[in-house]
């Protein structure tokens, strides 16, 4: 069991010998209850020796363990506690990573002035996140913004990077919701948008997307649900720990989740402008066999998604429901409150039940694959067991 979890009477003597390594280690004994003060090979045989009545044997100088300085007892006192709090930030670095997937909540370490007074927020980010909220209308939303659209538009930065029809405002439009309105720090992801795609033009080449799914199809437990959310949202549900993740090389676990990305913003888009309502991804993440191992040994490829995923794919996710969440982490979502942005929190909801996976995804029980708790049995999916 990792420290962190445990009772901090209980961790802070275990996590002692970490901080103090070698000859502080019997430290440890003195925070125990009916330790003794003095250390050393010696120290029972002296107690035992004093319970019988006989003088204790005069000290071995040779063998006694020196006396450790107050300060520096108080010093390691003082950081075993520290010890446990860091490994209880790691593990929830590593679940943050892994749960962010394509939120894109990472804050920017400066942020640019508005050009002008930002506008009151739009409708899709005054509601609580949840997919069940009315999607908007794209022309309300270009009514509302159409002065930021221009001056994004008219940005130096941006000069040859913007073509059309690809850079269209619905395009511009995404962007700006995504930087609440922030046409500097628009114009920044827009850039960096394209000077990625630039450079990575062979990964995106459409054969090349293709090829990684092909190969992916089988292997990766991630599939897009033949069924939409009662507002009209696409959904789609993972399973990632069901997969054997060590069968492929990190590098076919980043194109094969650019690839993913690049096939539901293009969807999100076609809905866009088919229905002329905004409209975004439901993502369903099945933990049925979690590994906090596998979380942390993948959270580093995790986390390089996510910071792309904030430039190259603008208000593409509605919420993300963890079905399946263990114990653990339904302990973790409470100390992830005060840590994490309001963003990621509006957009993520743990789903410990099959009723919270069909109220949470706002898809309707009929509709859910069985292993979710719905009647729906997804025969065309291997993994959806």
């Amino acid at each position: 069991m990792p420290l962190a979890f445990l009772p901090l009477p209980l961790a802070l003597p275990l996590a002692l010998p970490l901080a103090c390594p070698g000859s502080l280690a019997p430290v440890v004994l003195a925070t125990s209850p009916g330790a003794v003060s003095s250390f050393g090979p010696f120290s029972t045989s002296r107690r035992a020796a004093g319970k019988m009545g006989s003088p204790p044997p005069p000290p071995d100088a040779s063998s006694a363990s020196p006396t450790l300085h107050p300060s520096l007892s108080t010093a390691i006192v003082w950081l075993a506690p520290l010890i446990v709090l860091l490994q209880v930030l790691l593990l929830l670095r590593a679940l943050r990573a892994h749960l962010r997937l394509s939120l894109g909540d990472v804050k920017p370490k400066g942020t640019a002035p508005p050009t002008s007074p930002p506008p009151p927020p739009p409708p899709e980010e005054e509601a609580s996140g949840a997919s069940t909220r009315p999607m908007p209308l794209v022309r309300d939303l270009l009514a509302a913004h159409a002065a930021e659209l221009a001056a994004l538009r008219s940005r130096a930065e941006l000069k040859g990077c913007l073509e059309l029809p690809a850079h269209d405002d619905l395009h511009l439009l995404r962007y700006l919701l995504s930087s609440k309105g922030n046409v500097a720090k628009a114009a920044t992801n827009l850039r960096k948008a394209a000077e990625w795609r630039k450079e990575h033009a062979a990964i995106l080449q459409p054969d090349a997307l293709e090829r990684v799914r092909r190969e992916a199809h089988g292997w990766s437990p991630t599939a897009m649900l033949p069924r939409r959310t009662r507002g009209g949202m696409p959904v789609t549900v993972a399973a990632p720990f069901l997969a054997d993740l060590d069968a492929k090389p990190p590098e076919f676990h980043f194109l094969s989740g650019i690839a993913n990305r690049e096939e539901f913003y293009t969807l999100c888009d076609k809905l866009t402008r088919e229905s002329g309502r905004l409209t975004k991804l439901v993502i369903i993440q099945d933990l049925r066999g979690f590994s906090f191992g596998d979380a942390l040994r993948f959270s580093k490829l995790q986390g390089n998604l996510s910071k792309l995923s904030e430039f190259l794919y603008p208000q593409l996710v509605a919420v993300v429901v963890v079905a399946h969440p263990p114990a653990v982490i339904n302990r973790l979502h409470a100390l992830l409150k005060p840590l994490i942005s309001k963003n990621l929190l509006e957009k993520m909801r743990l789903a410990p039940t099959h009723e919270d996976v069909a109220m949470e995804s706002d898809v309707p029980r009929q509709h859910l694959p069985t292993f979710l708790g719905g009647d729906f049995h997804w025969t065309t999916v291997s993994w959806a067991k």
